[in-house]
């Protein structure tokens, strides 16, 4: 599992550095992210409540997640031309 989180972290760091990686690193960043802190938010409900800091890992995760989700939605309306762009 720490191939995987390392190898999300080097995408996140070249759409950072390389604006043509910025979509695929925002693509694989949030749902990464998501599913990961589902995942975790899924064991809350199995397995009881874990950590402090497994549960802000899991917070950030979440929101994160959210937030990239959105931002691709919001590219996927503008777009489409059902946005404006400044917004």
């Amino acid at each position: 599992m720490g191939g995987v989180i390392l190898l999300a972290g080097i995408i996140a760091i070249a759409g950072l550095l390389l604006p043509k990686m910025r979509w695929t690193a925002l693509f694989i960043t949030s749902f990464y992210l998501l599913g990961y802190g589902l995942a975790r938010l899924v064991s809350v409900f199995l397995d009881g409540l874990p950590s402090q800091t497994l549960v802000m890992a899991m917070s950030f995760e979440i929101v994160i997640g959210i937030i990239g989700t959105a931002m691709i939605a919001r590219t996927f309306r503008t777009q489409l031309g059902q946005v404006s762009p400044t917004l």
